[in-house]
């Protein structure tokens, strides 16, 4: 015998969508990792207030910020990070009154000088979290990325920058670099300098008497008598 009821419903979870490969700009790290199969890593990004997606590989999940659509720009087939899958909710960005990242830019390999080191090194990061960290950094100008390692730079590249060749050991790593603007070095001054006034010596027009000559007499002669 039962008594007509309403059964309590458990918490709903709610609406991921999923990528076919894993987005190009992840977002801000939000926790993680977190092992498990992608219905246990909905349930912890739903219990994150900052997690609005996650990406998912190899077993784990890394929650990010960022709020992603069906079409957000994913990775390419032959990305080292394309064996992950960008999961998401159905969210709305807000308006930011901070500017936006700006955009980055890649070369084919990584360059053959890449400058001056800044920041951390990161491992075990994605290409957004390295975007991310970057973008936080006021030094960092571009960075080296490859096999999930990031390495922050202080050079401000130009597409003219000279890269590695492809059987270099680093040829695998890429840098991405954000649009700078590079000092030019000084141009010598065109102002021409005005010649510094010439002094003349005019000569004295005081005529220097001459000083009065006293007249030396002649000794009077001495007669030597015989």
């Amino acid at each position: 015998y039962y008594k007509p009821c309403e059964a309590t419903s458990s918490t709903s979870r709610s609406s991921y969508g999923m990528t076919v490969r894993v987005v190009q700009a992840e977002g801000g790290g939000a926790g993680g990792p977190f092992r498990g199969p992608p219905e246990a890593c909905m349930e912890e990004c739903d219990a994150n207030s900052a997690c609005n997606s996650f990406s998912y590989g190899y077993g784990g999940c890394w929650f990010k910020d960022a709020c992603i659509t069906a079409s957000s720009p994913i990775v390419g087939e032959d990305a080292e990070n394309s064996n992950f899958r960008t999961y998401y909710k159905q969210c709305v960005a807000e308006a930011s009154p901070v500017a936006e990242s700006p955009e980055y830019m890649e070369t084919e390999r990584v360059l053959q000088n890449e400058g001056t080191g800044v920041g951390s090194v990161r491992h075990d990061v994605s290409l957004g979290d390295c975007k991310s960290a970057c973008d936080a950094e006021s030094s960092c100008q571009s960075f080296s990325y490859g096999y999930r390692s990031c390495y922050m730079k202080d050079k401000c590249v130009t597409a003219a920058d000279a890269i590695v060749s492809s059987n270099a050991k680093n040829a695998l790593f890429k840098t991405f670099y954000k649009p700078c603007h590079v000092a030019e070095p000084e141009q010598p001054s065109t102002t021409t300098s005005e010649p510094a006034a010439e002094v003349t010596m005019e000569p004295s027009t005081t005529t220097s008497e001459p000083s009065n000559e006293q007249s030396v007499e002649p000794p009077a002669e001495v007669t030597m008598e015989p």
